[in-house]
């Protein structure tokens, strides 16, 4: 086997501190068979849009951070596409890999474009748009393959199949592979036991990326996963088409003692104080497994992470044994405070009740609880959005995340989206997700009310429904409604002054 050069790609507007799961994984696995692995990240590149915690500290999302004392903003004096080729002339890689979320994807295709017309290298996408809308993507002039699904083996048989610039094997399942104008589309695999795959490679990463920002205090923190898929088919999310192309046995558990072997490696590694660990649903774990992992990562890992749970899966037993683990918080889904919107669309039954139950159990076991919302979805109306208001303040979470809903394409939502006429295919391709404003054009609700009330949410959640006529005046985009939002936000740093000056002295 001829040792072959990889260069892995991350396009995007994810702030520092994001190590990409699969580009960690897809690393380790290609060092482990003797490839060379070099990596192209924009991070710190101006792509012309903010970052995500940018676009956060505008809408007051979290506790503000100084991004600037660390570094962690993009450098404008950076030409993004001029970097990108000169790595290419200098490593001269035997294939490209591109991974990309759906609303990154014009952005990344215009990389690739300009890396195809410049050398004659395989190119090949992976990641979730490859995988929901393969069609589109295969008819691109830059892509030579793709992968549907998980590609930890297909990547490994690709890279074997490269001699120079042509493509030697059109039968690796998982992919389908482009040559001589003709597109070979290959079932996918059984899925592989994740128990089996290798540590996740961080190397790879600017320092930087270590950094995360969290209560308002940057963290030098690691990505994980201890599980992998999730049972559930909610309309806006991708899973819903991987669980279709994956019906049976998706949803895999790392055994307790593999996943904090990893941990224990990747803190001694990388000298880690934090973790972010992308589950779906962390405690959907039989309670004894959960146990278990709890035991050990107590034992020997005992560095505080975040994670998600579902309300369903939120019981006090398991409330205490994520404590034991030195959790610092949760982030759980409510999605809207309307509970028929929130039954018959989005396809998360729980009450009302059970939502505020399942954050006073995580409170009351020292959890922070992060409430995750969405707003400007297909149907939902101004009165829904006021619902999601009104319950959060009642369930009281530590902190409530509201995103405006981002139609991704492929999805049930997203396609609705389209289908209703609320946004086309042309307009959705190019966007990019931001959470403080709406591609969407709804009969029900105006652009410009949305965005007004997205922007004031922060408001609509933590004061009277008496003030809410003022806030309304900020939707303007005037002198006087500037000053007025200006004044606000003064007001609110004044009262989150005295409520800390109350804290430490009471």
């Amino acid at each position: 086997m001829i040792m072959k050069k990889v260069l892995l790609t991350s396009i995007g507007g994810s702030s520092a501190g994001a190590k990409p799961l699969a580009t960690s994984l897809l690393s380790a696995i290609l060092k482990s068979k003797g490839h060379e692995v070099v990596y192209f990240d924009t991070t710190f590149m101006d792509l012309g849009f903010p970052l995500d915690g940018e676009v956060s500290d505008s809408v007051m999302q979290y506790k503000k951070v100084d991004w600037g004392k660390y570094n962690l903003v993009r450098d404008k004096s950076i030409n993004a596409k001029s970097v990108f080729l000169n790595l290419i002339k200098k490593e001269r890689p035997d294939l490209i890999a591109a991974s990309c979320m759906s609303d990154m994807y014009s952005h990344t295709i215009d990389f690739l474009k300009i890396a195809k017309d410049n050398y004659d290298i395989p190119i090949i996408m992976g990641g979730i748009h490859a995988t929901t809308l393969p069609d589109e993507v295969i008819a691109e002039d830059c892509i030579d393959a793709l992968c549907v699904g998980e590609g930890e083996e297909a990547i490994l048989e690709f890279v074997d199949a490269i001699s120079g610039s042509n493509i030697t094997r059109t039968d690796i399942q998982n992919l389908w592979i482009k040559k001589n104008d003709i597109v070979h589309k290959n079932p996918v695999r059984p899925l592989k036991d994740i128990n089996k795959l290798p540590f996740l490679d961080y190397s790879i990463y600017d320092p930087r990326q270590f950094l995360r920002p969290f209560e308002g205090k940057i963290i030098k923190s690691g990505d994980v996963q201890d599980i992998r898929g999730c049972p559930r088919r909610c309309p806006y999310c991708a899973n819903s088409v991987l669980n279709e192309l994956y019906p049976i046995g998706r949803v895999r558990f790392f055994s307790p003692e593999r996943f904090v072997e990893e941990m224990k490696f990747l803190t001694k590694t990388y000298d880690l104080k934090f973790f972010k660990i992308f589950s779906e649903d962390m405690l959907l774990r039989n309670v004894d497994d959960f146990a278990r992992l709890s035991e050990l990562y107590q034992k020997e890992v005992n560095v505080p992470f975040t994670s998600h749970a579902h309300p369903h899966t939120v019981t006090r037993e398991k409330a205490k044994l994520l404590k034991k683990m030195n959790c610092a918080s949760i982030s759980m889904a409510l999605e809207s405070g309307n509970y028929e919107f929130r039954k018959n669309i989005l396809k998360r039954d729980y009450t009302d009740e059970t939502y505020i139950e399942k954050v006073r159990i995580l409170k009351e076991e020292g959890i922070r609880v992060a409430a995750l919302n969405m707003m400007g979805m297909p149907y939902e109306t101004k009165e829904m959005i006021f619902d999601t208001f009104r319950l959060l303040k009642k369930a009281r979470p530590s902190l409530a995340n509201i995103s405006m809903f981002f139609p991704y394409r492929g999805t049930p939502l997203g396609d609705t989206a389209v289908k209703e006429g609320y946004a086309s295919e042309e307009e959705i391709k190019p966007a990019r997700s931001d959470m403080s404003k709406t591609i969407l054009k709804m009969p029900q609700i105006s652009q410009k009310e949305l965005n007004g009330i997205r922007k004031m949410s922060y408001f609509y959640l933590h004061y009277s429904e008496i003030l809410y006529p003022l806030f309304q005046v900020c939707y303007e985009e005037n002198i006087f409604s500037r000053f007025l939002l200006r004044l606000l936000i003064k007001l609110n740093r004044f009262r989150l002054f005295l409520k800390n000056k109350v804290l430490k002295f009471s």
